[in-house]
């Protein structure tokens, strides 16, 4: 292992832990912040929101490598236009109250050492996730969860049209970061988006499983590192 230039991360299940979503929970919230909250039920605007999603999952294709992201400010523009629900808030900050009330959030451990210790090593970092926030939207809710972080930026694929594993999300942050891919690692907690996003862009990707029983293992081709604590990462890097 050599000591990366840069370390990206996944959001959900990397740098969070969220609990059960609640979509009840965090439309409520919203309707009731809205101007005329009581021109539309709850139940009534939840029925709108899932009938939404079906007709956009039937429009997606199940053979495709990757999705198209439905970006939630287009949920939102559409499902509010039918309720007649109108706000004195942007779209983004209504984004953002939706992400931090439909759940229970909390940092995964040992991750608030792993970022000061690339922070103290001058070894940039950001994110990249597949969620429907915009990067502006998620970037908030991050600094709720990791006040005063040093993320140079925060890539969803709501602003870039492709779900992970589609490499061009990895490819515009190491551009960003002016890095080359391979002097990147990217972590996050699945195989199918992250650990192949990662390789298709030629990143280095570090698995999460924090139900592995080794500490730290490679893959049998010694294409990705799986690790079972963040604490386990920092300690790699420090010896390296």
């Amino acid at each position: 292992m050599k000591k990366p230039s840069a370390v990206l991360f996944d959001f959900g299940g990397t740098l969070a832990l969220d609990s059960e979503f609640d979509l009840e929970r965090g439309v409520e919230y919203l309707r009731k912040i809205a101007l005329n909250g009581d021109s539309f039920t709850t139940t009534e605007i939840c029925g709108v929101w899932n009938g939404l999603y079906a007709d956009i999952k039937s429009a997606w294709s199940k053979d495709a490598p990757f999705a198209i992201e439905t970006p939630l400010s287009s949920i939102f523009r559409c499902i509010f236009g039918i309720a007649g629900l109108k706000f004195d808030i942007d779209l983004v900050q209504l984004e953002h109250l939706f992400d931090s009330n439909n759940s229970d959030r909390t940092q995964t451990p040992y991750m608030a050492q792993l970022l000061e210790y690339l922070d103290k090593n001058n070894i940039k970092t950001g994110v990249i996730s597949n969620i429907t926030l915009t990067g502006e939207a998620l970037r908030r809710s991050i600094e709720l969860l990791y006040p005063g972080n040093r993320f140079e930026f925060v890539i969803t694929s709501a602003d870039y049209c492709l779900t992970k594993p589609s490499p061009y999300m990895f490819l515009a942050a190491a551009k960003r970061l002016c890095v080359v891919p391979s002097d990147c690692f990217y972590c996050g907690d699945s195989l199918r988006a992250d650990v192949a996003g990662a390789l298709n862009s030629g990143v280095f990707p570090v698995l999460y499983d924090p139900m592995a029983k080794q500490a730290a293992d490679y893959s049998d081709k010694g294409e990705y590192l799986k690790i079972n604590s963040w604490k386990v990462l920092k300690d790699l890097l420090d010896e390296v």
